[in-house]
C-alpha cells in the first residue's frame, strides 16, 4: 500500500504526464538541407547569374511593355486565380475563427416586456401595466489541457499555408503560360513574315521561269517545278498560321477575354523578346526555400 507522500508523488507525476505526455499529435520538425546545397548548380551556362535569386515579377527581364500589360490582364481576369484566391480568403478566416477559442466566450441575452401585473392584482378592476426586464450574462471558457485547440489551431494555419502556395503555384502557373503564349505568338508572328517573303520569291521566281519560257530560254520542266516551289511555299505558311492563331487564344483564355480584345501589339508582334540581363536563378538552398516558404502570401 503507497503512503501518503508517495502517492501524492505518483498523483504528480500522473499529473505531469496528462498534461505533457498526452498532447495531441507531435510537433513540426523543419527537415535539414543536405550538404552542398548553397553552392551553384553544376549545369549553370554564362547566360545564368546562380548569385542572385530570380524577382517576383521575373516576367519583366524581357523589359517588354506588351507582355507586362498581358501579365497585369491576366493576374487581374483569370478566373482559377480568383478561385485560389478565394479558397485562400476561407481558409484564413478559419484559421482566425481557430483563435477564438483560445480566450473565453460571453453570452448575452437580454428583452422587455409590456403586460399587466396579475401577481399584485386584487381582482377589483383592472390589473395595472407594467414594463418587465429581463437579462443574462453566461460565461464559459475551455481550458485546453490536451492542446486540442492549439493542435487544432496549428492545423488551420497548416491549411491556410497550404492554400496560399496553391494560390502562388497558380499564379505562377498564369504568368508562366501568358508569357510562353506571348513568345510563342512573337515568335510564329516572324515566322509568318518569313513564310510570306518565301511565298513571295516562289511566286517572283515563277513569273521570271515563265517569261523565260515564252522567249524558249527555259523548258516546261522548270516551270513545273518553280510551281511545286510555289506550292510548298503557301503550304508551309498556313500551318503557322493556324499555330499563331491558337496562340493568340491561349492568351483571350488566360486573361478572361474574347479573341477579339486581344491586344493589337500582340497580334502584330514579330520580334522575338530576349532577356536584357542574364538570367538569375539562385543555389540548390535557394530553390528549396522558395518550394517551402510561402508566408509573404499568408499575411494576417
Amino acid at each position: 500500500m503507497l503512503k501518503s507522500g508517495q502517492f501524492r508523488s505518483v498523483l504528480s507525476t500522473a499529473l505531469v504526464a496528462i498534461l505533457t505526455g498526452c498532447a495531441a499529435g507531435v510537433d513540426y520538425q523543419t527537415p535539414v538541407l543536405p550538404e552542398n546545397t548553397e553552392k551553384a548548380f553544376s549545369n549553370v551556362s554564362l547566360s545564368m547569374n546562380s548569385e542572385a535569386q530570380p524577382a517576383r515579377n521575373w516576367w519583366q527581364l524581357y523589359q517588354d511593355d506588351t507582355l507586362d500589360d498581358l501579365v497585369q490582364r491576366a493576374l487581374a481576369g483569370n478566373t482559377d486565380l480568383r478561385i485560389a484566391e478565394a479558397n485562400l480568403s476561407r481558409a484564413r478566416a478559419i484559421y482566425l475563427e481557430t483563435g477564438s477559442a483560445l480566450y473565453p466566450s460571453t453570452d448575452i441575452t437580454g428583452g422587455a416586456q409590456y403586460n399587466r401585473d396579475q401577481t399584485t392584482w386584487s381582482g377589483l378592476g383592472t390589473a395595472p401595466e407594467q414594463w418587465t426586464y429581463s437579462a443574462g450574462l453566461g460565461l464559459s471558457y475551455e481550458v485546453d489541457l490536451f492542446g486540442r485547440i492549439r493542435r487544432y489551431r496549428q492545423a488551420a494555419k497548416a491549411d491556410m499555408e497550404a492554400e496560399a502556395a496553391a494560390l502562388d503555384t497558380v499564379r505562377l502557373v498564369v504568368v508562366a503560360e501568358t508569357t510562353r503564349a506571348y513568345v510563342d505568338s512573337c515568335t510564329l508572328g516572324k515566322s509568318i513574315e518569313v513564310a510570306k517573303h518565301s511565298v513571295q520569291l516562289a511566286t517572283r521566281s515563277l513569273q521570271l521561269i515563265r517569261q523565260r519560257e515564252q522567249v524558249g530560254a527555259a523548258m516546261r520542266l522548270d516551270v513545273e517545278r518553280a510551281q511545286a516551289s510555289l506550292a510548298r511555299a503557301e503550304a508551309a505558311l498556313a500551318p503557322v498560321m493556324g499555330q499563331h492563331q491558337q496562340r493568340l487564344l491561349e492568351l483571350s483564355a488566360l486573361m478572361g477575354l474574347v479573341p477579339a480584345q486581344v491586344p493589337l501589339q500582340a497580334q502584330q508582334c514579330k520580334r522575338i523578346p530576349e532577356y536584357a540581363n542574364s538570367l538569375p536563378v539562385g543555389n540548390g538552398a535557394q530553390l528549396l526555400d522558395r518550394k517551402s516558404s510561402r508566408q509573404q502570401l499568408c499575411s494576417i
